[in-house]
């Protein structure tokens, strides 16, 4: 009888280690102080950024990105899990600027967009997709931003 229950406790136990070792593999933790790469990003051309640092502090599905773009300082937080937050709104202009954020396997992909009101015919732009991901080892951090301006490659590596 005891056998007989050790069997499906056991197999209980590897699904659930399974399913949280799967899941650790799945969000990786993006916290840490990163350093844009110049020489390895490919950049827009009109770009003129000389140098990036990006801090991350991360929580759960609470992200917060810390910017200092050529002494420019800036605090941008998202909680990932696909759900559209307004950041801002701009009630004399009919508009609002809308953003969300999701992992997609290892990596967290950032959206934002500006959407008009309804009356308008104009509906959505400026909508701009950023993909984050974390070399195997933890070292690289790499960001691909897609935007109406086209696409950007930015590499970071780990303070």
């Amino acid at each position: 009888m005891r056998t007989s229950l050790l069997l499906p406790l056991a197999l209980i136990l590897l699904i659930v280690s399974t399913t949280a070792s799967a899941q650790d593999k799945v969000a990786p933790n993006l916290s840490g102080t990163w350093k844009m790469n110049l020489a390895k990003s490919k950049l827009p051309k009109a770009s003129k950024v000389q140098s990036e640092t990006v801090i991350i502090k991360q929580d759960g599905l609470q992200i917060e990105f810390h910017f200092d773009i050529d002494g420019n300082q800036s605090v941008h937080g998202y909680t990932a899990g696909k759900k559209e937050k307004v950041i801002r709104e701009v009630p004399q202009a009919g508009t609002k600027i809308v953003e969300k954020a999701y992992w997609k396997g290892a990596t967290l992909v950032t959206e934002s967009k500006i959407v008009f009101n309804m009356s308008s015919p104009i509906g959505e732009m400026m909508p701009t997709k950023d993909s984050w991901t974390v070399s195997s080892d933890g070292l690289v951090l790499t960001e691909k931003s897609q935007s109406e301006d086209g696409q950007s490659e930015t590499v970071y590596d780990k303070q």
